[in-house]
């Protein structure tokens, strides 16, 4: 978990919250006045479906 947020990229940033993902893994961290600065989710990212080709 430490390591995504050091060495992660910055994928979301807003008002409530930042968001960092490294290695098919995302950590979220609050924004908000009562949880600032705490972690709130670790989930690993979901993987895009490969389209299946039609057979005639």
């Amino acid at each position: 978990m430490i390591n995504v947020i050091k060495n992660g990229e910055l994928t979301e940033d807003n008002s409530k919250a930042e968001g960092y993902s490294l290695d098919r893994w995302k950590v979220v961290i609050s924004k908000q006045k009562k949880t600032y600065g705490k972690v709130v989710t670790v989930k690993p990212q979901k993987q895009k479906k490969k389209k299946r080709k039609k057979r005639d």
